[in-house]
């Protein structure tokens, strides 16, 4: 038979593997969750830009954070945040909308940041997501997508620039 202190050792060891398996496993979780919400924003990008090149085409957004059922056409800042479920672009002369909307990444612990959309001749425009309480933001602009920091007290105004410039 085993003795008491071989049969506390080898429990001891056996609880110290599933806690840094428990640890693992939360990290992927956490990576993978990220990584779909990138991929989601990513994969928007094309036809982001399609909407923003297009005349008459604008993005459906959220004038305020917060506010319900107030889906509008605007042109972006600091409180236009699109909205889970609209059409990416709207027509506003013949109020045709398109197939493709806003997904719903809430599942993934993300959120939409602001939005921005200069005139149509020079393309520019950005959309951010980001985790709340966390400084990391993914932006894309006309330019691309990338990950960076932001500390202000708006998120996303730093890929606004970016966009801008």
């Amino acid at each position: 038979g085993f003795t008491l202190i071989e049969i506390l050792i080898a429990v001891s060891i056996i609880g110290v593997l599933a806690a840094v398996i428990l640890v693992t496993l939360t990290k992927g979780k956490d990576g993978a969750k990220q990584r779909s919400a990138y991929s989601t924003l990513n994969s928007l990008k094309s036809s982001i830009g399609m909407c923003v090149l297009s005349e008459s085409m604008n993005v459906a957004c959220k004038g305020t954070p917060g506010a319900l059922n107030s889906s509008y056409t605007c042109g972006g800042g600091p409180n236009a945040i699109p909205v889970e479920g609209t059409s990416i672009c709207h027509n506003i002369t013949t109020n045709l909308r398109s197939s493709i909307t806003w997904p719903d990444i809430s599942k993934t612990g993300y959120k939409y940041g602001a939005y921005y959309k200069s005139d149509i001749y020079s393309g520019a425009f950005a959309i951010n997501i980001y985790k709340e309480g966390d400084d990391t933001i993914f932006c894309c602009t006309q330019y691309g997508c990338e990950e960076m920091e932001d500390t202000g007290s708006v998120k996303g105004v730093v890929c606004l620039n970016k966009a801008a410039s």
